[in-house]
């Protein structure tokens, strides 16, 4: 069923006060019922067996509450956007300095674009996926911030981050005509339609899900973890899928589940769990596993993926349950489709996602006085 009957089917059963003794949350979801989930610090402390240390420093990030410091979760596994490119596009071209940094990679695609005699755009230097997703990882990229801080009470998009990521992206667009987007259509037509574009070889790449590599022809296609930006390291969005156990249920139930934890994140299974996903393991020591090690052997760009995850941060979460996000998808939708002035843009969508917090966070503090 979908997340949202899962939650409802949760919900019911918390009113009821019989809730399973473990569940697989959305770490976003995990942050909007922490109340009612068992805290794991003393078990990820005293658990010899757990070997909390060997956890991928992005989904690290995704075990805790909004406190950051209360563990709630288990990570079962990771998602996270990369780069895929084509290795006769980027023939010549060292690698990891080309996508080490946002600049280094639009000096390359501005070199590779190819242009007919009209100046109209034949072969497209990259490819960015529609919606904020890769404008909030280059910002943080950059040394940006989504929140100012961790109460998520407030935004500031024009700091220097904000409009330097998003002026340059407009440029490279618009003026530059390096990148594009495609947009619109049904379902993931357009995540489609970018993908065939990489393949069919009319872009030298493409940013993307990890999930994509199942898509993707490996004999031309290569992989790296998303480009720092302007000198600061990569930092893109990480989310993890967790196992959490609720508070109500008793201490051998709750060490029941914390064994049941403890099995799906071992490294033989989530070897097992990442393989047939296409999602990413959340443990370095998997690569120590003798099945999933052959596995990455013959699937070398996975070595990209978990590098991704273990350089990523985690994926903010919008306290107002939606309106953020929408924010930051008009502020794409300008962006990238509209060609909206820079600063204009960005106030609009600040203004926007703000009013949604002073709104949401006063009738929060009435409700908790």
């Amino acid at each position: 069923g979908s997340y949202g009957a899962s939650i409802q089917a949760f919900q019911a059963d918390l009113s009821a006060q019989i809730p399973p003794d473990c569940l697989l949350f959305q770490m976003w979801y995990m942050a909007q019922f922490e109340n009612y989930f068992a805290p794991l610090n003393d078990r990820y402390a005293n658990d010899a067996d757990f070997n909390a240390a060997d956890i991928l420093g992005g989904c690290m990030e995704c075990m805790y509450g909004t406190d950051g410091e209360t563990i709630y979760g288990v990570p079962i596994y990771a998602t996270t956007q990369v780069m895929y490119y084509r290795k006769d596009a980027f023939e010549g071209y060292d690698i990891e300095e080309t996508f080490s940094d946002w600049l280094n990679l639009a000096k390359a695609a501005a070199e590779i674009t190819k242009k007919d005699e009209n100046g109209e755009t034949v072969f497209w230097g990259w490819e960015p996926m529609w919606g904020s997703g890769n404008i909030t990882d280059a910002v943080q990229s950059a040394g940006g911030k989504v929140f100012t801080d961790n109460t998520c009470r407030k935004v500031d998009w024009l700091t220097d981050e904000w409009v330097k990521v998003v002026s340059n992206l407009a440029k490279w667009m618009h003026e530059d005509k390096i990148m594009r987007i495609h947009s619109g259509g049904s379902g993931y037509e357009y995540w489609y339609n970018t993908i065939d574009d990489v393949m069919e070889g009319r872009a030298a790449g493409y940013t993307g899900s990890v999930g994509d590599q199942g898509d993707l022809d490996f004999s031309i296609i290569g992989c790296h973890k998303q480009p720092g930006y302007d000198g600061h390291p990569s930092s893109a969005n990480t989310s993890a899928l967790m196992c959490v156990m609720p508070n109500m249920i008793d201490d051998t139930h709750k060490d029941a589940a914390w064994d049941f934890m403890k099995y799906l994140s071992s490294p033989s299974v989530q070897g097992k769990i990442a393989t047939t996903s296409g999602y990413v393991v959340t443990r370095q020591s998997c690569l120590d596993d003798p099945e999933y090690a052959a596995y990455v052997e013959e699937n070398p760009q996975v070595i990209a993926a978990i590098d991704a995850i273990n350089s990523a941060v985690k994926y903010y979460v919008d306290p107002t349950g939606g309106y953020v996000d929408s924010a930051l998808s008009d502020l794409a939708d300008r962006i990238e489709i509209e060609n909206y002035d820079v600063i204009e843009a960005l106030t609009l969508a600040q203004e926007e996602a703000q009013a949604a917090l002073d709104e949401f966070w006063a009738e929060y503090d009435a409700n908790n006085k």
